[in-house]
C-alpha cells in the first residue's frame, strides 16, 4: 500500500467542498510539491533511499551516507540503495507512489507545524493532482498509462493532469465501478448462498457433506457468475486498459481464471 497524508486535504465553504491541488515538479534533479490552495510548498533532491530487500523507504532527499549512519546496524549494507524517481523507467512505480503519498504528508506536517516523519495514513479523497513530469510524453505508452491508472486508483483523485494535459477519467465514473463490482462480485455470491441455503429441500439438508458441496457450488458459480457481469458492466463505464490494469495490480490476487476472463472478455482492449 502506498503511504498517502491525513484526511485534511480539503475545506468546507457553506455547503460546498472545496477540493485542494497538489502541484509536483518531479524531474531529474528536485522533488516539489505545492498545496496550490495555501501557497505552501517543500522541495527535496530527488534521491529516495530505500531497503531494497523490504520494500522501505528511509529516506528522501538524503544520502546514503546519513541515513546509515542513522540507521547504524539495523539493515545491511548491501540491502540499502538510492533511487532517482519518475523518469522513463517503470521498474519503480510502487515506490513513486509511496514517494508522492510521503511527500502529501511532509507538506501536511510541516503546514500544520507537526514534526515531519515518514508515516503512512490513508489517503485523501477528491483533490486535483497536476504532475511537471520533464520528458513525460517521450515515455513508453505502457509507463505512462500505468503512471496514470495507478495515481487515480491508489489517490482516488478529483482530476489528474500531467504537463498541463488533462488525462483523468472521471472520478463518477470510477466511484460507479466500484460499487458495481461490490455488488456484484461480493453481494451477488452472499445473496446467492443465503437464498440456496434457504430453498434447500430438507432431503437435501439430511446428508450435510453433499448439502456443504451444494453451497459452495452456489457460492462458485454465482462469484463466477458476478465477475463476468461485472467485466462486461466494467467496459462500458471505464477503459478497458484501468479495468485491467486494477484486476491485474489493484485488486488482490490476480488468478489464471481472472487473466482468462479478462482476455476473454476484454480481448479487443486488454493489453497481452
Amino acid at each position: 500500500m502506498p503511504c498517502v497524508p491525513c484526511g485534511t486535504s480539503c475545506g468546507t465553504v457553506g455547503s460546498h467542498t472545496v477540493a485542494s491541488e497538489f502541484v509536483f515538479q518531479l524531474d531529474p534533479a528536485r522533488l516539489r510539491i505545492e498545496d496550490r490552495k495555501s501557497g505552501a510548498h517543500l522541495e527535496f533532491p530527488n534521491r529516495i533511499v530505500v531497503n531494497k530487500r523490504r520494500g522501505l523507504i528511509l529516506a528522501i532527499g538524503e544520502s546514503e551516507d546519513v541515513v546509515r549512519s542513522r540507521f547504524g546496524d539495523r539493515f545491511p549494507a548491501e540491502d540499502v540503495g538510492t533511487l532517482t524517481l519518475f523518469g522513463p523507467a517503470g521498474a519503480f512505480l510502487s515506490y513513486e507512489l509511496r514517494v508522492i503519498g510521503h511527500l502529501m504528508r511532509l507538506l501536511a506536517d510541516h503546514a500544520h507545524g507537526r514534526s515531519v516523519t515518514l508515516v503512512p495514513s490513508k489517503p485523501p479523497k477528491g483533490s486535483d493532482y497536476a504532475f511537471d513530469i520533464p520528458g513525460y510524453e517521450t515515455f513508453s505508452e505502457s509507463r505512462r498509462r500505468s503512471f496514470e491508472h495507478a495515481v487515480q486508483a491508489y489517490f482516488r483523485v478529483r482530476r489528474l493532469t500531467i504537463n498541463e494535459h488533462d488525462l483523468a477519467i472521471p472520478a463518477q465514473r470510477r466511484e460507479i465501478e466500484i460499487q458495481v463490482r461490490r455488488l456484484l462480485v461480493m453481494g451477488l455470491p452472499a445473496a446467492a448462498a443465503i437464498a440456496g441455503f434457504l430453498a434447500a429441500p430438507a432431503a437435501l439438508r439430511e446428508d450435510r457433506f453433499v448439502f456443504l458441496i451444494y453451497v459452495l457450488a452456489i457460492l462458485l458459480v454465482s462469484y463466477y457468475g458476478g465477475r463476468v457481469a461485472w467485466m462486461l458492466l466494467a467496459r462500458r463505464i471505464l477503459p478497458v486498459d484501468y479495468c485491467f490494469y486494477m484486476l491485474q495490480h489493484g485488486r488482490g490476487r490476480f488468478s489464471p481464471i481472472d487473466q482468462w476472463l479478462a482476455k476473454t472478455f476484454w480481448r479487443n482492449s486488454s493489453p497481452d
